[in-house]
């Protein structure tokens, strides 16, 4: 497998809409566990946060705190 590859957790109906790509699994939902890449979609911006739909079982919060970008920059409001 690629070093760049992308597996999924799941096994369901893989749907495609542009380069957008997602499994709907057939019978659960993804529950995350550390170490897991997760590719979700932002639903909300609020003023230290973002809302991101994983697919999973709650919406994800990400604080922007914790956002690095590439070069080392943070993200500072």
């Amino acid at each position: 497998m690629e070093e760049s590859a992308l597996t999924a957790s799941v096994s369901g109906v893989v749907e495609q809409v542009n380069k957008l790509i997602s499994v709907k699994p057939i019978k659960t939902r993804y529950n995350g566990e550390i170490g897991d890449v997760v590719v979700g979609r932002i639903t909300e911006v609020q003023q230290k946060r973002w809302k991101v739909d994983t697919n999973s079982r709650l919406d994800s919060v990400l604080l922007l705190s914790s956002v690095n970008l590439p070069g080392g920059e943070l993200v500072i409001i």
